[in-house]
């Protein structure tokens, strides 16, 4: 048995103690499987050679995992147990791959035509009371057996005139999105969850691209709340939590941290990220789509959007704690303002929506944004959200006192006075919202109005007396901003 000093939890300790070398294989073994789960790398390609050179990639990335592990345990004395593992293990998987008939069990990026059907008048349709089609014949078979009945019944009954100008896909590849013929469709419906797109927002841009004004894209996606339940329920209790946790810290965690983001991408290609139902709402807007109906059938989150104008194209998407938001300033000039993330990334695409089928609650915030994390709930609660935009106020785009800096789209829910007086002024840090205590967005306007009056007759002196007055409702008598 092989002897060396080990340490663990601050003790030294000999590795006899610890392990022996049959342990050692074991432990090897275990991490092995943990990683190729992760990375879903059995999750067969169409094209062996491209599979057997996704398998090395993914192998290193595990490799050097359990180096490192090995490495800060200070076990290297079984580093040609590593050696051999690495190499017997990879050898074996081609072989598998290559000769025993894995590329036979491929699912091919399908192709669909639309059949020519008979119409049947259904209701929830995209338009009101319009006709929608009852898909038929071998379409329905492989558009069932795709993703089941209850997904095809919600396109039938929600997807108007299915005709020869519906192309059903079940692809992964921009380049098969790219390759169809220009004005040929104007449906495109999507039968592979966004998930499993490597990038999703250039995937979303092509269909863009493709689509006339007013098409309309359907697809699904499994959120992250729902691969929770499927990944508890699937493994043996205890266990399974391990292998969410791990399952959550790479296809979530990593892709959103620069550093990290690199290994994710190369190990997986983008793919099986966990991402949430904001996250996925806000890249389709950002893209160029509108949501007209949303569906959760069998834990997927179905959606079909209508195309309303080009891509975004946002080469800088926000995804750590520290974010900088668009928001009108002096002479409505935009800034960049500084706040801790409260939000999933893309959230800010989705204010519009969010309006529309939830109006405003008490306090001019938005009433059950899904958008808002169990986290961000708690910043905002004591305001360490806001505390970013002390970088702000000494950059000079911002005062301590003063009406809040908004977005565009709040900006329009204003009347046009208001909007000429608030942009002469810079916007504050401590708005007057927690002075006046105001519960409605018309009362929100009202004691904005009030105070910018008050302040172009006496500017120091309002910020003195609003400072003070806010300090006390705020500490006193307990004033929250959701």
């Amino acid at each position: 048995m092989f002897l060396a000093s080990g340490r663990l939890l601050g003790h030294n300790v000999t590795i006899a103690s610890l392990l022996d070398k049959h342990l050692a294989v074991g432990v090897y073994i275990l991490l092995w499987w943990l990683g190729s789960l992760i990375l879903v790398k059995w999750d067969i390609r169409k094209n062996v050679e491209n599979t057997l050179n996704a398998l090395l990639k993914k192998n290193l990335v595990i490799h050097a995992a359990v180096v490192i592990f090995y490495y800060y345990m200070e076990l290297l004395g079984y580093k040609w147990w590593l050696l051999l593992g690495f190499s017997v293990v990879t050898f074996l998987e081609a072989v598998i791959i290559r000769f025993f008939g894995f590329d036979k069990l491929l699912h091919q990026d399908a192709f669909i035509p639309a059949e020519p059907s008979t119409g049947i008048p259904l209701k929830g349709a995209i338009e009101n009371e319009v006709e929608a089609t009852q898909v038929s014949g071998a379409l329905r078979l492989l558009i069932a057996d795709e993703v089941g009945e209850n997904a095809l019944q919600y396109l039938q009954q929600n997807l108007s005139n299915i005709n020869e100008k519906t192309v059903f896909l079940a692809t992964e590849s921009r380049f098969n999105i790219l390759q169809q013929p220009d004005g040929t469709f104007d449906k495109i419906v999507n039968l592979k969850p966004l998930n499993k797109v490597g990038r999703i927002n250039k995937f979303l841009e092509a269909i863009n691209e493709k689509l006339p004004d007013g098409g309309h894209l359907a697809g699904f996606v499994e959120t992250y709340e729902y691969s929770k339940d499927r990944i508890l329920n699937r493994y043996p209790r205890g266990i399974n939590y391990v292998i969410h946790f791990a399952y959550l810290l790479w296809n979530r965690i990593f892709p959103k941290i620069y550093f990290l983001r690199a290994i994710y991408f190369v190990a997986t290609a983008g793919k099986y990220r966990e991402v949430s139902k904001a996250e996925i709402f806000g890249r389709l807007y950002s893209c160029g789509f509108s949501i007209v109906n949303e569906e959760v059938i069998e834990g997927k989150q179905y959606f079909i959007t209508k195309k309303v104008k080009e891509p975004v194209y946002d080469e800088h998407p926000t995804y750590g704690p520290l974010i900088r938001l668009r928001r009108k300033g002096e002479n409505g000039k935009m800034i960049g303002v500084y706040k801790l993330r409260t939000m999933y990334p893309y959230s800010e695409y989705l204010q519009e929506y969010v309006y529309q089928r939830n109006q405003l609650d008490e306090g001019g915030k938005f009433k059950d944004d899904f958008r808002v994390t169990g986290m961000g709930k708690f910043f905002r609660k004591f305001w360490l959200d806001e505390l970013p935009m002390f970088l702000n106020v000494l950059k000079g785009e911002m005062k301590i006192v003063g009406v809040r800096p908004l977005s565009n789209h709040y900006f329009s829910l204003y009347h046009k006075e208001l909007q000429e007086k608030r942009s002469r002024h810079k916007p504050g840090l401590i708005p007057p919202f927690y002075v006046d205590l105001p519960s409605t967005l018309e009362e929100i306007m009202e004691s904005e109005m009030r105070y910018l009056e008050e302040y172009e007759q006496s500017p120091w002196a309002t910020d003195w007396t609003y400072f003070w007055k806010a300090m006390h409702n705020i500490f006193i008598k307990k004033a929250r901003s959701k």
